[in-house]
Order: C-alpha cells, then sequence, then structure tokens
C-alpha cells in the first residue's frame, strides 16, 4: 500500500466495508467522543443555569419592591401634604395656609 491519503483512506474504506459504512463509522465515532467530553460539563452548565434564574429572579423581585416602595412613599407624600393643608387651614394660627395648595 502507498503512503499516500487517498491510498490509506480507500485501503480504511474498504476493510469497514465501503465508503457508507467507513463514513458511519467515523460520524459514530465523533459522536461517542463528543458525548464522553461533554459529559464533565453538564453539572456546570446545569448548576450555572440555577444560578442565573437565581439572580434574574431576585432582580425581579428587587425592581417590583423598589417600584412599590416608591409608589407608597409617593401616596404617603400626598397624604401628609393634604393633612399638613387641613391642618393649617383648620388652625386659626396658619394665616396665608390658601397659597400652599399644589
Amino acid at each position: 500500500m502507498k503512503d499516500w491519503d487517498y491510498a490509506r483512506l480507500t485501503h480504511d474504506a474498504a476493510q469497514a466495508g465501503g465508503v457508507e459504512e467507513y463514513i458511519a463509522t467515523i460520524r459514530q465515532a465523533g459522536f461517542s467522543d463528543g458525548k464522553s467530553s461533554m459529559y464533565p460539563w453538564i453539572p456546570v452548565a446545569v448548576g450555572a443555569g440555577c444560578l442565573l434564574k437565581v439572580a434574574f429572579d431576585k432582580a425581579i423581585d428587587s425592581y417590583r419592591g423598589w417600584k412599590e416602595k416608591k409608589a407608597r412613599l409617593k401616596n404617603e407624600e400626598k397624604i401628609a401634604k393634604s393633612q399638613l393643608i387641613d391642618m393649617c387651614t383648620s388652625h386659626p394660627s396658619c394665616e396665608g395656609a390658601e397659597t400652599v395648595h399644589d
């Protein structure tokens, strides 16, 4: 047998039972190698996915809490303003309280 790439491939294909069989063998070996080299990374990918999910959920909860707190503070500010205006208008010592209205 000659030491050419084509001669080697032809010889290997003939030993495997034909070109289609040789390609199927090479393909199956590639899949097996890919699976075995991928197994150690599966727990890493699962762990990273879980950590990202937890971080994303925490960020969403934090944003919702901030938004609710902002709305609550705005509401409390309106209530406090109206109470202050009511107190000033009902108390005789607060003159000019009518101009405080926003």
